[in-house]
Formats: structure tokens, C-alpha cells, sequence
């Protein structure tokens, strides 16, 4: 899975000035990702923005020009450059950097209003209407985020929490669940029912944080455990409070466990575990790390290994797409093709299945076979008549040559 911090030098990019693998790979991971997709937008308007204001002479009036637009909003209209001052507006860009990454920064994701840039003081807002509060125990979806670690479900990397989903803790993570600070330990399995304000914990340990309207039980093997108002680690071998106190149930009895109190349980009983490689998670990390660092031998070999470890859907297609991606950097074009076509018909319904059908596409045109190429062009339009690569394959298939 390619992370967010590995993408950022390529979210201002448009997607003319990114290589086909960096643009497949973009793609793939803004279809999974929210949080790039909003910043991916906001940073295109700002360079559209700039692009379109006129440069004065004057560089911190143009920087201004630029906050002031992205202020206004989208219903602001801006008459294009003249031709001659345009070679100056990248210098101008680029000397308002500070000003434009504050305009950014303060952008609110997810609704796409502004904040008040720090250089600039915006009018003040009206008063605000007052609204009945939700009840103090109500869960808030809004809370059950990711605040710092890896959270993942089926190998995907996730920044809200989704419901009832089995979720592993790729290293030590915190969660904000209904209000309560978590720490999962790294490796943990868990599940979360925010209707009951529940913790299913499968495996490993939490370090809960926790309010009265917080998380209310947390479910480990035999254990449940009422946490209310308090400070708790759970695992399925035992629990220990640190502030306040809770209620244990392991089948009939009931015990309660205040600060500074703790106890052991029989751990349950596990089926003897089948020697097994890496995860498919892991083996996905190595070999985009190898296909990174031009180890094309090590890449194909670690995609395979993932392949052939019985993966999720979403996994099968990320290991052929790599495993494609290597075969177009090695030459082996065919191969390509193969694995590509494997992800559009076996595959079909998951986002990675539409850029493998416009990758296939593409090789075709490379190795200048018209009538495949067209072919494949046309099945695009045909299952994404408004995909993300639907003006690029009309402007292909008018430019290619009159049957």
C-alpha cells in the first residue's frame, strides 16, 4: 500500500506532468484515500487560481490577490493572464508559497470552506445560530478517527474508524472512539460497533482513556469488560485499571476492579497455528519498496509471493497491478498485458480494475497496435463513460488513424 507522505511531492502535479506508473499509482491510492483526494484539490486551486490572477510588479500584492481569491470562494471569476506576463506567474507562485500553504492549511477538509488564513484577517463571521446540542451520550462518527499510527482493514490503510470491519494495527496506533482516547498495540486485531459502543478486541491490547458517554464495554475472548468513567488495559489475558473502576464478566461472575487493582484470566483456547510467510500486507510493502529502488528481480519475486499467499480482492489487484507495473519497467510488454487484463476481467468492480483496463490500453498504443488499442479504448468509454481517465481516452481514440 503506497502511504500518504510517499504521494505528497505528486498531489500539486497535474496529471500531464506525471509519468504513467506515477499517475497509475496516484490514482490507485487517491480512489482509497479522502483525506489526498481534498488535499489534491486544494492545492490545483491554488495553482489554478494563481495562474489565471494577473501579475503586478508589486510580488506581495499578487500573494495577497491569490489569499483573497481562495477566501472568496468558487464564486469568484478570473480573467486569464496576458500571454506576456504569464512566464512571470510561476516566480510570483513560488515567492507566495508561505501565504498559499497557510490559505491551505486552514482549508477545512471534507466540506471545502475557508478558514482565515494566518497573513490575512478576514471580515468578521456573522453570529452564530444556536442549536439544540446532541444528547451527551449519543455516538459521534465524527470521533471515531485515527490520530496517530496505521489502522488497516483487508491491507488498506484506513484514517476514519469503520463499523463492525476486523481492523489490524499495522504499529502502535491512537483512536478517538466516541470520545475515548485508545492506543492499540501494534499487531492488535479489533472491531468497533459505535451503536453499542462497543470494543471487540480479537487480539492484542488497548490502553483506554475514557469518559462516562465514552466507550462503554470492551469484548476480549471470554471477558467483557464495562469500562464507564475510567482509565483501563485490556487484553484478553487480563485487565488492569489505572483511575476509576470497572465491571468484569467472565461467564457468571462479576467482579469489580478499581485503580490500582488488576486480574488474570485463562487465555482461550487457539487452534495450533500452521507455519505461515509474511502477510500479504508486508510482502506488498517490499515489493513496492524493491520496485522503487529499480530491483525489478525483487519486486516481481515479493508481488508473486503475495499473490500466491490466497489475498483479499483489493490485494490480488494491487499484487498483479505492481506485478504489471514491473513487467512495463523490464520490457516484457506481453507479460504486462497479462496481468493487467487479469485485473479488469477478474477483478472487475474494484477501482484498480479501471486503471488496468487504460493501462492496457496505453501499452497497446506504445507497441503501436491500432486496432487492440482502439478496441480497449472503446471498452473503457463503455464501462466509464464518466471515469477518471474518460477526456484522455476521447482525445486518444480521435487522434488515432481512420480505420
Amino acid at each position: 500500500m503506497t502511504t500518504c507522505g510517499a504521494l505528497r511531492d505528486s498531489l500539486h502535479r497535474e496529471v500531464d506532468a506525471l509519468e504513467d506508473v506515477q499517475r497509475l499509482v496516484l490514482d490507485d491510492h487517491l480512489a482509497g484515500c479522502a483525506r489526498c483526494r481534498g488535499d489534491r484539490e486544494r492545492l490545483l486551486a491554488v495553482h489554478r487560481i494563481g495562474a489565471a490572477l494577473p501579475v503586478p510588479a508589486d510580488a506581495r500584492t499578487h500573494q495577497r490577490a491569490i489569499a483573497r481569491a481562495l477566501l472568496e470562494g468558487p464564486s469568484t471569476r478570473f480573467a486569464p493572464a496576458p500571454r506576456s506576463r504569464r512566464a512571470l506567474i510561476p516566480l510570483a507562485l513560488a515567492g507566495a508559497g508561505a501565504i498559499l500553504l497557510a490559505a491551505v492549511l486552514v482549508l477545512r477538509p471534507g466540506d471545502g470552506e475557508l478558514a482565515a488564513p494566518l497573513a490575512i484577517a478576514p471580515p468578521a463571521p456573522p453570529p452564530a445560530t444556536v442549536v439544540d446540542a446532541a444528547p451527551a451520550d449519543a455516538p459521534s462518527l465524527a470521533d471515531d478517527v485515527v490520530e496517530d499510527g496505521e489502522l488497516a482493514h483487508d491491507g488498506v490503510a484506513v484514517t476514519t474508524v469503520p463499523a463492525r470491519q476486523t481492523l489490524r494495527a499495522m504499529r502502535a496506533t491512537q483512536l478517538r472512539l466516541a470520545g475515548a482516547r485508545v492506543i492499540v498495540a501494534a499487531s492488535s486485531e479489533l472491531r468497533w460497533v459505535p451503536e453499542e459502543r462497543t470494543v471487540l478486541l480479537e487480539r492484542g491490547r488497548l490502553d483506554i482513556t475514557n469518559g462516562a458517554n465514552g466507550i462503554a464495554r470492551v469484548v476480549a475472548g471470554r471477558v467483557d469488560v464495562e469500562v464507564g468513567d475510567a482509565d483501563v488495559t485490556v487484553e484478553p489475558t487480563g485487565v488492569r485499571v489505572t483511575r476509576g473502576a470497572v465491571a468484569i464478566r467472565e461467564g457468571a461472575r462479576v467482579v469489580r476492579l478499581e485503580a490500582g487493582g488488576a486480574a488474570s484470566f485463562e487465555a482461550p483456547a487457539r487452534p495450533t497455528p500452521q507455519p505461515q510467510g509474511p502477510p500479504v500486507a508486508e510482502l506488498l510493502a517490499v515489493a513496492r519498496t524493491r520496485f522503487a529502488a529499480k530491483d525489478l528481480a525483487g519486486a516481481e519475486r515479493a508481488a508473486a509471493a503475495a499473490l500466491a499467499a490466497r489475498p483479499s480482492r483489493a490485494d490480488a489487484a494491487a499484487a498483479r497491478m505492481l506485478l504489471a507495473d514491473i513487467a512495463q519497467a523490464s520490457g516484457a510488454l506481453d507479460r504486462a498485458v497479462a496481468h493487467y487484463t487479469a485485473v479488469f476481467t477478474e477483478l472487475a468492480g474494484l477501482p484498480a480494475a479501471e486503471s488496468a483496463l487504460y493501462a492496457t490500453a496505453r501499452v497497446e498504443l506504445r507497441r503501436t497496435r491500432t486496432a487492440a488499442a482502439r478496441a480497449l479504448l472503446a471498452r473503457y468509454l463503455d464501462r466509464h463513460p464518466a471515469g477518471r481517465y474518460t477526456d484522455d481516452v476521447r482525445r486518444q481514440l480521435a487522434a488515432l488513424p481512420k480505420e
